[in-house]
């Protein structure tokens, strides 16, 4: 038996697939990609946003990320539309702060501020939830460096 289960633990195993591997941009959704929850509506930008709605009861998106070296990182978030508001970034259930959102003065982007946070080598989850603004965030991706 010991020797079967030295066997088994001797082969090679897959790469971690879980989470999207960080520093990078992560792009939340891909209409070819993901189907799951994809939204034909004119707001869902051709499914390749997550919705959060300010009045909504509970709104949040979870983000699993994969970093290969502890250490900290600067999350901000690129969002489609003007708005001004902020966003809760919660890491691995803590709470770290807000991401404050405004517009892009220069152009009809709106930008949103960084938060510094310290991620542990392997999984973690991001969560962004309690918004707070003039309108509806829609979340084109999340930037992590």
């Amino acid at each position: 038996k010991l020797q079967a289960i030295d066997t088994i633990n001797a082969k090679t195993r897959p790469a971690t697939s879980l989470g999207r591997a960080v520093p990078g941009s992560i792009y939340l959704k891909d209409p070819v990609a993901q189907t799951v929850g994809a939204d034909p509506a004119n707001w869902a930008l051709n499914c390749t946003v997550y919705l959060l709605r300010p009045s909504a009861s509970n709104p949040y998106v979870l983000l699993p990320i994969r970093t290969t070296a502890a250490g900290s990182y600067q999350i901000s978030l690129n969002l489609g539309g003007k708005v001004t508001g902020s966003v809760t970034l919660h890491v691995n259930g803590a709470n770290s702060g807000s991401i404050t959102i405004g517009p892009n003065e220069s152009d009809t982007a709106t930008v949103s501020s960084k938060v510094t946070v310290s991620l542990p080598i392997g999984l973690s989850v991001l969560r962004f939830d309690s918004p707070m603004g003039s309108g509806d965030f829609f979340i084109k991706d999340v930037v992590v460096e």
